[in-house]
């Protein structure tokens, strides 16, 4: 008998794609998806269709098919998704709503393999030595949403993502041929553009680290970037007022200003002490916000900059910017903050959802499965957040040494869908008694942690 069952509440967000598909492809996509939430081991297409069992309707190429040949748009499938994230009540109507964007190795080995090549790991990396895998560059856009059970806890859910394919090697070096290859900041902008068509009456503020900072002046009207700021970047102060009966033409630049890292060593600063809630904790800084240009990036409208110092000294300083001049300096250092969330989330697809697992190798499959385990893995979060976290079982998920922290771990969410299904089909299709699956229950969320 097979154990393929899961619990309806997951079920019915699933049912929210099927107009993307056919009916075939309706029926692929189900089993898949909801294998790819249970599956205990690879996320391999054999180990999907393993944890489908006897359920399968079909053969074991019709499921390779799936993401090498038919036809359906991932694009779609994000925007569903997104409007599944407005209509949760996650989020308020009038909030202004998050993204955070990113670059992620996704790891392989083989050879012919679209898309892979050799990339930065970042995760490997040091400041003294910098690492390099073979894989997939993915580049990810995320949005934040608080957990409504727990007070200034955030996690981020994919709602797009882009593959940055090696540009191709000719005659020992490596080319890139104009609108060849994208790079990630083009990737990043082309999602972000796309996330804000699907909502224009909502305004979007998008979280990203120091590469992507020259986004300022590529994002859409209804959306502001918070991101780190060069040390050594060369800021303006506003140009003069040109003056009347003056021969040429009018300045363009103000006068130059001392870069971050010599403003912040002056002694004339007027720091504002400020608690802050930073990664989940309260501490203390020194906050300094000012207003300039910085024409290299956003050459048309000023940016506010805010200098952050830790008054112990245990911290360098940081600098960060906002296109959002109206945006307090609080706001600017607590929401960069709220990126750290999407670094998590890169993580789990990592290690909890197998997103490096598929062997994919031709272009069609490449481009999608990926993307697939980011939508799983969203919508499992969306799943718990909305519905999976209301049930008694969940008391006895924290372990002692866990019971003192207010975030849920990835793992935990993951396991509860897992024990609500393997349990339905205990009590449903397995013939046991009612005591006997009582017994039972040890084992499945022991099983459901794997």
């Amino acid at each position: 008998m097979s154990t393929f069952q899961c619990v309806s509440t997951f079920q019915r967000l699933l049912l929210n794609f099927l107009p993307c598909f056919t009916q075939p492809s309706g029926e692929s996509f189900l089993a898949l998806a909801t294998a790819w939430a249970l599956a205990v081991g690879p996320r391999t297409v054999t180990n999907l269709v393993r944890t489908i069992g006897r359920s399968a309707s079909k053969s074991h190429d019709a499921y390779q098919y799936f993401f090498s040949g038919a036809v359906w748009a991932m694009d779609e499938m994000w925007r569903i998704l997104f409007n599944l994230i407005l209509s949760s009540r996650l989020l308020a109507r009038d909030a202004v709503i998050e993204l955070a964007g990113d670059d992620t190795l996704v790891h392989h080995t083989g050879r012919r393999i679209f898309g892979a090549g050799i990339f930065r790991d970042a995760v490997r990396s040091t400041k003294k030595r910098v690492a390099y895998a073979f894989g997939h560059n993915w580049v990810i856009l995320c949005v934040i949403v608080p957990i409504p059970f727990c007070p200034n806890v955030f996690v981020s859910l994919p709602v797009c993502a882009r593959l940055r394919p090696k540009p191709p090697k000719i005659k020992g070096r490596r080319k890139q041929k104009a609108g060849a290859t994208k790079t990630t900041v083009e990737l990043l902008a082309e999602m972000a553009a796309l996330v804000a068509s699907w909502a224009p009456e909502r305004r979007f503020r998008l979280v990203g680290d120091g590469a992507y900072a020259s986004l300022a002046a590529q994002l859409p009207e209804n959306m502001t970037l918070i991101s780190r700021l060069r040390k050594d970047a060369a800021l303006y102060a506003p140009p003069p007022t040109p003056r009347r009966k003056k021969p040429g033409r009018p300045r363009r630049k103000g006068k130059r200003l001392p870069t971050p890292v010599q403003r912040a060593k002056s002694s004339r600063l007027s720091w504002k002490k400020t608690e802050l809630v930073l990664y989940g904790e309260r501490v203390v800084r020194l906050l300094h916000s000012y207003q300039a240009y910085w024409y290299q990036v956003c050459p048309n409208e000023p940016i506010q900059i805010v200098i952050v110092r830790d008054p112990e000294g245990k911290h360098e300083d940081e600098f960060f910017f906002s296109t959002d001049l109206a945006l307090s300096a609080k706001a600017v250092v607590e929401g960069y903050g709220h990126r750290w969330s999407q670094e998590v989330t890169h993580r789990q697809a990592k290690q909890q959802m197998g997103i490096d697992d598929p062997q994919a190798r031709l272009q069609p499959a490449v481009e999608r499965q990926a993307p697939f385990c980011l939508l799983i893995l969203s919508l499992v979060k969306l799943w718990y957040l909305t519905v999976g976290h209301r049930s008694d079982e969940l008391l006895a998920w924290r372990d002692a040494w866990y019971r003192h922290k207010e975030g849920v771990p990835f793992t935990d969410m993951l396991a509860a869908l897992r024990f609500g299904s393997w349990r339905l089909w205990f009590s449903r299709g397995s013939g046991l008694a009612p005591q006997h699956s009582k017994i039972l229950r040890p084992l499945l969320r022991a099983l459901a942690r794997a």
